[in-house]
């Protein structure tokens, strides 16, 4: 039998990659460990999930067309900050102002 990784020397994107490669079904225990060591590196951050009262979370970013001409051709001038839980998937969306300097780049590239 494997011995499993120590999973609190990984870093977060470590823990997240794990996370999502490993096979649940099979290592249950695993999965179980990362989740842990990923609400420990994650505390005094202070996130609870309201549905579920987990405590482990995952940041993650959504870009998004806004409305009118920015639509139509496709440019992301919409940013958002999203806070997702680990156990349930419940996800907090959170709205980030664009500078138009980055509207700009976003725009020309």
């Amino acid at each position: 039998m494997r011995d499993r990784p120590d999973f609190d020397s990984y870093s977060l994107e470590e823990l997240f990659d794990a996370l999502n490669s490993i096979n649940g079904e099979k290592y249950p225990e695993n999965i179980k460990a990362v989740k842990k060591a990923i609400a420990d590196k994650q505390m005094g951050q202070s996130y609870s999930c309201p549905k579920c009262g987990c405590e482990g979370y995952e940041p993650g970013y959504l870009h998004a067309a806004g409305s009118g001409l920015h639509a139509v051709i496709d440019v992301e001038t919409e940013r958002y900050i999203t806070v997702s839980c680990m156990d349930c998937g419940y996800t907090d969306i959170y709205k980030r102002k664009v500078g138009e300097g980055q509207k700009l780049l976003d725009f020309l590239f």
